[in-house]
């Protein structure tokens, strides 16, 4: 799967955004991608685009993610946003979003996993 930005002009991507709000203005769009090592075994996730409301935690669109994933209790899985640094569990999408949104007003994830039990 190509990186959404590579795939999407910025004036796509921020039309994208635009017609989210318009039609869900108490949502936050997010895009969520793989972040792929050599040794990554976590799988496609079948759906990229996500509009969520803004006071529900990480943990809890963690899970909404893992779950559309398929993971087994075994693997887990983390969250990057810009490809930079790891989100904590505890916080509001709203806070990450204040914090880490893109120019074209939409917030990018990526997930990678790592083997629990080694």
């Amino acid at each position: 799967m190509k990186d959404y930005k590579l795939q999407k002009t910025f004036k796509e991507r921020k039309l994208e955004h635009e017609r989210l709000i318009e039609k869900c203005p108490d949502r936050i769009g997010i895009i969520v991608q793989p972040y792929y090592s050599e040794d990554s075994n976590i799988p496609m996730i079948d759906k990229r685009k996500y509009a969520v409301y803004p006071d529900i935690t990480m943990g809890t669109f963690s899970n909404i993610i893992r779950s559309r994933l398929k993971l087994d209790a075994s693997k887990s899985l983390l969250f990057f946003i810009n490809k930079k640094s790891l989100v904590q569990v505890s916080r509001s999408i709203a806070d990450i979003y204040k914090e880490e949104k893109d120019e074209d007003g939409l917030l990018y994830m990526y997930y990678c996993g790592e083997n629990t039990f080694g």
